[in-house]
């Protein structure tokens, strides 16, 4: 299968696709100081300066003549390098994004007089260093992509990227978008400020964020470090901050009906194309406003943001509307609410010391989650989660080429899906099968509870002259902890199951209440061995995953409190855990020795995101049992004298049921005790070129191979067990199934174009060319 996907929009200013590092927020500037006949020049002192900066920071060259400042926000920077006898010689204008490595060599003149050699606007566009694939996307970009203000929509524009759905203008904001890259959509990780917040309970982001509030989102697809733990797609969201200078801004943005026009084509109006899935309204306001509570000292951020989406839901139509009504008006609403709140405060105690804290909100609240033609309001659910972010971080350069960086984060995550209104939560839900399983009457109740904790510390070393090159070394130990609980209720205790044919059903449900204990500690080390042109990244990483099932306890089903009785549940671990080394290699070469021109290639193995043997191990998560009904008094409501047990169930109970011992404080299902984690091996292969000040292209070819993948099974249950069937559909057309086989493994051709962001370049146009 091949696909070809072209995007192309114009900007102001042109985003930025380059290398890319998973789970940080900074770059960093690296180099080597020589003299004019080539020889290099250790004690050179080198100071960077910037905005970004609470103060400037400064090293001095290496008897190697290298330098190199880690960790550095994003930002625009000015590199000062003085000797006595030389020039001072000063980079203007060199432009630092997430995970980037800019390289600035120089060669300092002899002077007897004190003069100053100024360089201004050239900043390195390709990263000699990395092999890592990704792209950046500044504030001046978010602002200027004439597109819908999501975060979602930024995955949109990066290469290689298959969505699930398009935002066209707002209509999906405040819903989140599958997404897949290189043939898989598992593995996502999700990061802000560097501090992981990626949901295990579902690979998805945790919540919604303030567009606004973002300085930078980077997005990286591959060739990650041994500082990235999987090899799914992994964003990082880099949010603003205060400065020396006391600055703000307000903004209200509104896209409603008005704005809209219909071009659907006649032929499609005659077939009843209704009103469509229109904008009704979408309109945000918020806030933000950052300066100095003491200058060079310590700096505070702040923001708000309120966005309000309402959208027609197709086909759903308000009562008594014309069944062939084209009006927007006459169609109900799908509402989705985004509060969010930031706050940071950064604090430079003494040199070499800076601290940051930063607080985060948000909440999203929906009136009619899951409304469509075929599930009406009352089968819907009121949706409402506000998450609380808390992180602290502290950063100490020990010393000329040693820094350490600690960080510890708290995520009060989850949400609620309530029922329509409190009353229904004792209706039996309603569904009328051959009318495309419309359900109505009532729905379901979904808590989930889902907190985060994470501590980590990590390092960096840079090591001179060591087998004839220089070392640029980072490290880091992680500890995160995911525990999250899913409550779960059905109205009324069951859903009746309408048939056109008279032969009614019912499942009864009892409900469900599992919690879990996921926790993972991780370690890793990479070393970036640089001698002449050619840099050699390698490295590894040790990751240790177990979960655990926690006790929980469930009530009886209300209408057959015998089959479906109260259950208790002490928790149970499966003995499984898993513990992964993975490998990392990635080499560049400057072709040219000037940074412009450089080819790289990597080799790394990855393991799975989270591990998830507790949830088959708990007895208390929702039961079905599913009978033929008869409904007696017609009320379309189900009593335990009008289920045909004599017929047995409909379909196969629950797999965490036993029917000889309902009761049961354990599941028959079983984990495997060889169980392993899923692996993912990689080949990246890639050139990068500067064409021009400030611009560059990329083209890289990816294959992968994913193998060891999990599923659940039925013991005993053969392929022979099955038969085939034959059947028609209500139109009288025959219905015919074919399987597809996908092969893997996949590979993927990605071309990139780099701008960096500081200057107007006109039409920037992302390619992607992937085949499967």
């Amino acid at each position: 299968m091949r696909e070809l996907r072209i995007a192309c929009f114009v900007c102001v200013v042109a985003m930025a696709f380059s290398p890319a590092n998973a789970q940080i927020s900074t770059g960093e500037i690296f180099g080597r100081v020589t003299d004019g006949t080539g020889a290099v020049l250790p004690g050179v002192g080198i100071t960077v300066s910037s905005p970004a900066l609470l103060q400037p920071q400064s090293v001095f060259s290496a008897t190697s003549g290298g330098y190199r400042f880690p960790n550095l926000p994003v930002g625009t920077y000015t590199v000062t390098f003085e000797i006595a006898g030389f020039k001072k010689t000063v980079r203007t204008g060199v432009v630092i994004q997430t995970g980037f490595n800019a390289e600035i060599n120089v060669r300092l003149e002899i002077s007897s007089v004190e003069e100053t050699v100024t360089v201004s606007g050239v900043s390195p566009v390709v990263d000699t260093k990395s092999a890592t694939l990704g792209s950046n996307f500044s504030k001046e970009v978010l602002d200027a992509i004439p597109s819908a203000r999501d975060p979602w929509v930024i995955l949109e524009q990066t290469p290689g990227m298959v969505m699930d759905r398009e935002n066209v203008g707002g209509n999906q904001s405040g819903q989140q978008s599958s997404f897949a890259a290189h043939g898989s959509s598992a593995n996502q990780q999700w990061n802000l400020d560097g501090g992981t917040v990626t949901d295990m309970a579902s690979s998805s982001a945790p919540g919604y964020y303030d567009f606004d509030s973002f300085e930078e989102i980077q997005i990286t697809t591959a060739g990650g470090d041994a500082s990235q733990e999987a090899g799914g797609v992994a964003i990082n969201f880099v949010t603003k901050s205060g400065s020396n200078q006391l600055k703000g801004s307000a903004r209200y943005y509104d896209a409603n009906k008005t704005f809209e026009a219909d071009n659907t084509p006649e032929e499609v109006i005659r077939q009843g194309s209704g009103a469509g899935n229109p904008i009704k309204d979408v309109a945000e306001y918020g806030f933000e406003v950052g300066g100095p509570i003491r200058k060079d000292k310590a700096w505070f951020w702040g923001a708000a943001n309120r966005n309000t989406i309402r959208v027609g839901i197709i086909g759903f139509l308000k009562p008594g509307a014309p069944a062939d009504s084209r009006s927007i008006d006459d169609l109900e609403t799908d509402l989705s609410v985004l509060n969010n709140q930031n706050f940071k405060l950064n604090y430079q105690a003494a040199i070499g010391h800076r601290s940051t804290f930063l607080y985060s909100r948000g909440d999203k609240i929906r009136n009619a989650r899951g409304a469509s033609l075929t599930t009406r309001l009352p089968a819907t659910t009121r949706q409402s989660g506000p998450n609380n972010y808390y992180k602290a971080q502290h950063q100490w350069t020990v010393n000329n080429r040693f820094l350490l960086d600690g960080q510890y984060s708290y995520y009060d995550a989850g949400f609620i899906l309530d029922f329509h209104s409190d009353e229904l939560a004792t209706v039996q839900r309603l569904r009328y099968v051959d009318q495309n399983n419309l359900d109505d009457r009532s729905g379901t109740y979904s808590g989930n509870i889902r907190p985060q904790y994470e501590a980590k510390i990590e390092g960096n070393y840079f090591a001179a002259n060591r087998l004839g090159g220089d070392h640029a070394t980072k490290f880091g130990f992680r500890w995160r902890s995911t525990p999250y609980e899913t409550i779960s209720r059905s109205g009324g205790g069951a859903q009746v199951r309408i048939r056109a044919s008279g032969q009614n059903e019912v499942d009864i449900i009892r409900d469900g209440d599992t919690a879990r204990d996921m926790s993972e500690y991780s370690t890793y080390f990479n070393d970036s061995y640089k001698r002449g042109r050619s840099t050699i990244n390698w490295g590894v990483r040790f990751d240790h995953q177990r979960d655990r099932a926690v006790a929980t306890r469930i009530s009886a089903n209300p209408i057959l409190p015998d089959l479906l009785p109260a259950v208790t549940f002490g928790g149970a671990a499966a003995g499984v855990a898993y513990n992964d080394v993975s490998p990392r290699l990635a080499v560049t070469y400057d072709l040219k020795g000037n940074g412009k021109t450089v080819i790289k290639a990597g080799a790394n193995r990855y393991y799975g995101l989270g591990i998830g043997t507790a949830g088959v191990l708990s007895p208390t998560g929702t039961t079905t049992l599913s009978y033929f009904w008869t409904d007696l008094n017609g009320d379309l409501l189900a009593q335990r004298n009008e289920i045909l047990f004599a017929r047995g169930f409909r379909a196969t109970p629950s797999s965490n049921y036993d029917p000889a011992n309902p009761s049961a404080a354990v599941t028959p299902t079983v984990v495997d005790p060889k169980l392993k984690n899923d692996t993912t091996d990689e080949l990246v292969v890639s050139l990068d070129r500067e064409m021009m000040t400030d611009f560059g292209v990329g083209v890289s070819y990816i294959w992968r191979r994913y193998s060891d993948m999990q599923d659940t099974y039925r013991n005993g249950v053969l392929s022979s067990s099955y038969v085939p069937v034959s059947f028609s559909r209500p139109c009288g057309r025959a219905a015919a199934a074919r399987a597809i086989r996908q092969p893997t493994p996949a590979s993927t051709i990605s071309a990139r174009q780099r701008c960096q962001p500081r200057r107007p370049c006109g039409i920037t146009t992302t390619t992607a060319i992937t085949t499967a």
